[in-house]
């Protein structure tokens, strides 16, 4: 315990906002009040004195939030000046102090894959949880940055979290530049030199799964692009055009079908492949989701996977494993690279690393295919034209 005296600064570093309440005046009587978000002095004569913590409260700074769970800690003190402080008291100021100090960061998101959403959150709010950061996540759809951009300020957030397909949008980098935040992508935002990203060698994983299929015996083979505006989209498609020319194989653009890594779109890519007059023996989708829509059309037509046809993807996230049969993909280490990314932006707005090291641009993440009940060699095609009931 110490003892302060009206306008004596104390012997323990505290927020100086806190400091100022405690030591105003003589008899004050300090009231945090967890509802209204309020801290107010009351002097002898009666009359309210707006404190440097009320102040900064209203005027919406990012400490707001922190003071709102700091202020639960607290309760109505009657602290006569030149008295001591009681261990609860100073405990709980501590603790307001703890909560300040936090360092916030938000992920925004728009990805239409909730299987890739959840893996990235994992590897996310381990690393804020490992370093004692807050994690606040925001939906941010397309046309709508600007509110997203104003909603991620109103929380106070030092940088932000730039996952696909927001990792692609220049909008949103110039609004997040132009507010002064750090951001770090995954999985994308190569075309933006000064975001630091976190991805996979998209073509390389692309021609390896293609080669993968063709080793197999495949000469027919389907592909369901991703979302046209991401980068990741245009490489695996050139990934695939790549390991068919190798292979010296002939491409048909009609094998080439558009897809928005959703499972909807995966549906009807599928559907148009397997309705050409000669279909492909396999197809190769450029997320899970959409080959687990092409897995639906081939049941739905009674096809045996992968006896009758061949499906691959591309994340390997737990929908891969939870379909039957479970899925043959390209395995991109999601979770891992949020972590990396996640911990990097924590580092940069503690200031623990400089926007100028090598180890501040991100790093290029390895991948793995991941063989497991849905590819096969190819067969009779008789069955593949079968019409749904």
């Amino acid at each position: 315990m110490f003892t302060i005296s009206p306008g004596e600064t104390p012997p323990v570093a505290y927020d100086a906002a806190l400091v100022t309440a405690v030591t105003t005046g003589c008899g004050a009587l300090i009231t945090f009040c967890a509802c209204g978000i309020t801290s107010s002095v009351i002097d002898c004569a009666g009359k309210v004195v707006l404190t440097p913590l009320e102040a900064t409260l209203r005027s919406g700074d990012w400490r707001t939030m922190a003071a709102r769970f700091a202020l639960l800690y607290c309760h109505t003190c009657a602290v006569p000046a030149g008295e001591k402080l009681d261990r609860p008291m100073v405990s709980a100021m501590a603790l307001a102090v703890l909560f300040l100090s936090l360092i916030h960061i938000s992920l925004l998101y728009d990805n239409p894959s909730t299987a890739y959403l959840s893996t990235f959150l994992l590897g996310s709010l381990e690393a804020a949880q490992r370093q004692h950061a807050q994690l606040t996540v925001i939906k941010c759809q397309s046309g709508a940055e600007k509110k997203a951009v104003a909603e991620l300020l109103g929380t106070g957030a030092q940088g932000v979290l730039l996952p696909p397909p927001l990792c692609d949008s220049i909008r949103l980098h110039k609004m997040i530049r132009s507010a002064g935040l750090l951001a770090v992508s995954v999985a994308g935002g190569a075309r933006f030199a000064e975001t630091p990203s976190f991805r996979i060698d998209d073509f390389a994983a692309a021609a390896a799964m293609t080669r993968h299929i063709v080793d197999l015996g495949h000469r027919r083979i389907g592909f369901i692009s991703g979302n046209p505006d991401q980068i990741a989209s245009a490489e695996r498609a050139r990934g695939y055009r790549s390991a068919l020319s190798d292979a010296r194989i002939e491409l048909d653009e009609a094998l080439i079908a558009p897809g928005l890594f959703t499972y909807r779109s995966g549906l009807i890519a599928c559907e148009s492949l397997l309705e050409l007059p000669d279909p492909p023996t396999a197809v190769f989708a450029s997320n899970d989701d959409m080959a687990a829509a092409a897995i639906s059309v081939a049941h739905r037509r009674h096809l045996d996977v992968p006896a009758d046809f061949t499906v691959c993807g591309f994340d390997d996230t737990h929908l891969a494993r939870s379909i039957w049969p479970e899925l043959t993909t390209v395995r991109q280490p999601v979770s891992d690279m949020a972590r990396a990314a996640t911990t990097l932006l924590i580092d940069l707005a503690s200031g623990r690393r400089r926007t100028t090291t090598p180890e501040s641009h991100g790093a290029q993440f390895p991948f793995s295919l991941v063989r497991r009940e849905s590819d096969a060699p190819p067969r009779s095609k008789q069955r593949r034209h079968k019409e749904p009931r």
